[in-house]
C-alpha cells in the first residue's frame, strides 16, 4: 500500500509539474504570437 501511495503521489506531482510547464509554454507562445 505504501508503494502504491508513493507512486500515486509521484504521479500527481509529475502531473502538476507537467501541467504548470504546459501553461507557461502556452502563455509564452501566445505572447510571442500576439506580438
Amino acid at each position: 500500500a505504501q508503494v502504491k501511495d508513493s507512486s500515486l503521489t509521484l504521479l500527481q506531482m509529475a502531473g502538476v509539474g507537467l501541467g504548470s510547464m504546459a501553461v507557461v509554454i502556452i502563455l509564452t507562445f501566445l505572447s510571442f504570437s500576439a506580438v
